[in-house]
This record gives C-alpha cells, sequence and structure tokens, in this order.
C-alpha cells in the first residue's frame, strides 16, 4: 500500500476526516493530485472489503474483547475485600467491557464505511463539477476534433478529454462499489 493509501485508511479510521476541506479544496486545484487523492480512498475503501484484511481486522477486534473479559475474570475472582499495601481495596465490579469494546469497534466501522462513501461521493462530484462542465465538455470534444484532424489518428483524445473521461469512469467506480460489510464480532 502507498502512503497516500494507508493515510485514507487511518482517516477513514480516526475522529477527524479522511482529508479537510482546505487540503482537498487544495488537490482538486491541482487536477490529478485531485483525482489521484479520490482514487487512493476508493484504495482504502475497497482494502477492508478483501476477505482476509476484513478476517484479520475481526480476530484482532475478537483477542481484544477476549482479552478484557479474561481480565474481568482474573479481577472479579480477587477477594472481596483485600489489603494491598496500605490500602484496602474494594470487590471488582464486572463492566462488561467486552461488551463495550464489541459496540465500541461495530460503531467505528460503521463510522469509517460512511465517512469513507460519503467522502467519495462528495470529492467525485466535486471533480465532476470542477472538470467536466457542458464548456469543458465541449472544449475538450473540440481539441480532440483538432488533434484528430492535425494527426490524422482517429483514436487521439486531447489532454482535456483524456482527464473528463477518468473522472467518469472513478464515479462509475464510486457509484458500483460493492457494499463494506463489518461483520460483527461475537463473544
Amino acid at each position: 500500500m502507498s502512503s497516500r493509501v494507508n493515510a485514507a485508511k487511518r482517516g477513514m479510521w480516526s475522529p477527524t476526516v479522511i482529508n479537510n476541506e482546505n487540503t482537498m479544496t487544495g488537490y482538486l486545484g491541482q487536477g490529478m493530485a485531485g483525482f489521484q487523492n479520490v482514487k487512493d480512498v476508493i484504495t482504502a475503501y475497497k482494502y477492508h472489503r478483501f476477505n482476509e484484511i476484513n478476517h484479520n481486522l475481526l480476530a484482532q477486534s475478537n483477542r481484544i474483547g477476549a482479552m478484557f473479559q479474561a481480565m474481568e475474570a482474573h479481577l472479579a475472582a480477587q477477594p472481596a475485600l483485600h489489603q494491598s499495601g496500605n490500602v484496602l481495596l474494594q470487590p471488582y465490579q464486572n463492566a462488561n467491557l467486552q461488551a463495550q469494546w464489541r459496540t465500541f469497534m461495530n460503531t467505528k466501522a460503521a463510522t469509517a464505511n460512511t465517512r469513507a462513501e460519503l467522502w467519495m461521493d462528495n470529492w467525485t462530484t466535486q471533480l465532476e463539477t470542477t472538470y467536466c462542465s457542458n464548456y469543458q465538455l465541449s472544449f475538450a470534444q473540440d481539441r480532440t476534433t483538432e488533434l484528430r484532424q492535425a494527426t490524422g489518428d482517429p483514436n487521439i483524445l486531447s489532454d482535456e478529454q483524456i482527464f473528463i473521461d477518468k473522472i467518469t469512469r472513478l464515479r462509475q467506480e464510486v457509484n458500483s462499489r460493492p457494499a463494506w460489510v463489518w461483520n460483527p464480532p461475537v463473544f
């Protein structure tokens, strides 16, 4: 994974954002940088859908939940009142940390999923608005026609048309993305 895709994965799960609006607006003004950033988030989203990755994430979550349960079982087995140095310790009150962990992870996964989907939709739309207006489409077609006439190559495309086509394929990819399903750990 590239550092950009890893940053997108981190952003999906973080308490803040994948990329803030100022950062993305700057990327958007650079054309390919904005396109590549959206592509990186799509790659990060797809990464979570690989069975092996999903299995590893769930297994890790289950291990942490089991550790919480084992810790609470150990603490609950301690004498009701016991002395530790000069301190009289009260009996441990079970906090059901394993269930709290499961709720936390399910919420984080749902938030990461929703955050990524909304982000991809929003910034793909921003790319379309910025680079695929009717004027830009017409300009790209005119440039392509000029290039074809000048070169005699009926398959040549202008740089503008190539970029618009990339954005169109990006939109298709965003719209046809399979759902990322988090199978909650069962304790």
